[in-house]
């Protein structure tokens, strides 16, 4: 048979090639590709920036790639410099600092409170001592105001909410103002000292020696709901008999509508209303943003929490030691008095929003 040139190529392509390729075949028999989603080091890149990989370097790599780019930012020509990620900022990190610094505080706060006794245990024993000392019934509202603040301003100077000690005074304090507001429950600046003394030693939260968590203080906010709904009915019905509001009437509805807004939103929202309706005449037009933001938070049912007096931002982390309390609390004299001084130009506003919305 005679045999030309093309079937000589064909045949030497068959006799070179056909046994090259068994050969690899019979190689790689029983061995299983490398499995690209179980290598580990896929995408890790040492301090070179050179991709580690395992042997099959140039096909894991190559599928490293692609199988990760979705997770990746283009690279920087790709895209404007306004899209790039930006680091954290001054106030940022501060936040993230301060944020961590208030988990401590708060955390500290629980442990040494949650060994003080009861008020209701202790109450009978410190009236006693108390009256040993003075003859309270012959107090003036003016002298026994006066007295309830040395005894709180001795349970800070003590370590207030930190002591484990401290809490006699402020019990004392409390004591002193309860018994002028039974004797003279009229009295409005007795009842706003009553209910700055009570958050002194109380928050409205505690903590829950069972499960060792955080839970609502639900027989603090009633005692503190039950004296401010008085006190804004007393209030609403001095202004319905001629004097104008005031400034501490915007102070007392700012925490009945706090306390009010988780139960009865209803109620909540006529207070805000009665704020907003009054903010020109009673000096608090400042105010009303946010008093509209609150009222827009329960229309929402979310939860809405703010502060009344504007805290200097180098007084943080310290700052969150006064709290989960109420929008008006002022704490320490030195503390009081700074916030007094002026109130705040920009009401702080912290919206607490929820999964399922609603009141919890």
């Amino acid at each position: 048979m005679k045999i030309t040139t093309k079937t000589g190529l064909l045949l030497m392509v068959i006799l070179v090639f056909v046994p090259t390729a068994v050969f690899f075949i019979w190689q790689g028999k029983g061995k299983k590709l490398p499995d690209i989603k179980k290598t580990p080091l896929i995408g890790i890149k040492n301090a070179n920036n050179v991709c580690l990989t395992d042997s099959h370097k140039a096909k894991v790599e190559h599928i490293a790639v692609v199988e990760d780019h979705k997770n990746q930012l283009p690279v920087k020509d790709t895209i404007s410099q306004a899209e790039l990620p930006k680091p954290f900022d001054d106030q940022q990190i501060d936040l993230l600092i301060n944020s961590a610094a208030a988990e401590r505080i708060w955390k500290t706060q629980d442990e040494v409170m949650a060994t003080w006794p009861d008020y209701s245990q202790v109450r009978e024993q410190l009236l006693k001592e108390l009256t040993a000392k003075t003859d309270i019934t012959n107090l003036s509202d003016e002298k026994l105001v006066e007295l309830a603040h040395n005894l709180l301003g001795n349970f800070w100077l003590a370590g207030g909410d930190l002591s484990r000690t401290a809490y006699r005074d402020a019990y004392m304090a409390r004591i002193l103002l309860e018994y002028g507001h039974q004797r003279n429950p009229d009295n409005l600046t007795i009842t706003n000292e009553l209910i700055e003394a009570i958050q002194a030693a109380n928050l409205i939260v505690k903590l829950d020696k069972e499960t060792n968590k955080t839970v609502p203080n639900g027989e603090i906010k009633k005692t503190l709901l039950d004296l401010r709904a008085r006190q804004f009915e007393q209030i609403i019905s001095q202004i319905n008999s001629g004097r104008n509001p005031t400034m501490n009437d915007f102070l007392c509805g700012c925490d009945l509508a706090f306390l009010l807004q988780r139960n009865n939103t209803a109620a909540a929202k006529e207070v805000i209303q009665w704020l907003r309706d009054n903010a020109s005449i009673g000096g608090w037009g400042r105010y009303s943003e946010t008093m509209a933001n609150f009222k827009n938070s329960l229309d929402k049912k979310y939860k809405f929490g703010f502060q009344v007096y504007l805290v200097p931002s180098n007084k943080y982390p310290d700052e969150y030691r006064y709290s989960r309390r109420l929008p008006t609390f002022l704490g320490p004299q030195q503390r009081n008095a700074l916030l007094r001084g002026e109130l705040a130009g920009d009401i702080t506003e912290i919206v607490t929003y929820s999964e399922n919305p609603g009141l919890k």
